[in-house]
């Protein structure tokens, strides 16, 4: 559901009900990043981070939560 280039950003899925997927995000580098991302689905809420424009920004040595949806 969500790929990326960058592979010190990493990335593990977790389906839930209702067709969502929770993705939690490591940032494994001190300074912040900004990385885009290949997201199969709308990303929905986000935790500890930010989503935009098909970017994922992190905090440096820091975590992000994220929604997926489902394609209807």
């Amino acid at each position: 559901r969500v790929t990326r280039a960058d592979t010190r950003l990493l990335l593990t899925e977790h389906p839930v009900a209702g067709g969502k997927t929770i993705v939690c995000a490591l940032n494994t580098r001190e300074e912040d990043v900004k990385v885009p991302l290949d997201v199969t689905g709308k990303v929905g809420r986000v935790w500890n981070g930010a989503y935009d424009g098909a970017v994922l920004s992190v905090p440096g040595n820091d975590g992000c939560i994220f929604e997926i949806e489902e394609d209807q």
